[in-house]
């Protein structure tokens, strides 16, 4: 709960007024990462929709002092035009989603199999079962992929990144 609480005044009051990151969970780091891409992810999609290049981008995010501040208080460099630009790469490269791992970001409705023997919430998934991606959480960290060919019929499970690669 004091991670949730953490990334919730993060995200209402700016990182001056919240305490220090230290005073995360592991899983509340999780939440404020993911947040963090999300809303990167975001202006990426939005800056490429109008039409801008990285340099008109970056022009554009140097006007934001307080962000770059901020950003360098918490970061040590200014992290949100950072994710941002390689954002608005990955969106050209025909990846559309902001990593913060070096996996493959997948998409909704591609086909994926799964890397080794695993228990997902309740389910066995044995390596090379493959599936489809329904939904994307945090830019890329964890899918929720349906497989069909389960033991109990149908079913969606939540994996992580890691757990899954482009199904050939």
């Amino acid at each position: 709960m004091q991670g949730q609480l953490f990334t919730q005044d993060f995200l209402l009051r700016g990182i001056r007024e919240t305490p220090p990151c230290e005073a995360l969970t592991e899983d509340g780091l999780a939440a404020f990462k993911a947040a963090l891409i999300g809303f990167t992810t975001l202006d990426a999609l939005f800056m490429h929709l109008y039409g801008l290049n990285e340099d008109d981008a970056g022009y554009i995010l140097d006007s934001f002092p307080i962000v770059r501040e901020h950003d360098g208080a918490a970061f040590g460099d200014y992290r949100t035009k950072s994710l941002i630009l390689v954002g608005m790469r990955r969106i050209a490269e025909g990846v559309l989603g902001v990593a913060a791992t070096s996996h493959t970001v997948f998409v909704e409705h591609q086909r994926v199999r799964v890397l080794r023997n695993i228990e997902a919430e309740g389910y066995r998934l044995d390596k090379d079962m493959v599936g489809t991606v329904v939904s994307v959480y945090g830019g890329g960290i964890a899918y929720a992929v349906e497989f069909a060919a389960l033991e109990s019929g149908m079913a969606v499970v939540t994996i992580k990144a890691a757990d899954v690669a482009e199904a050939v």
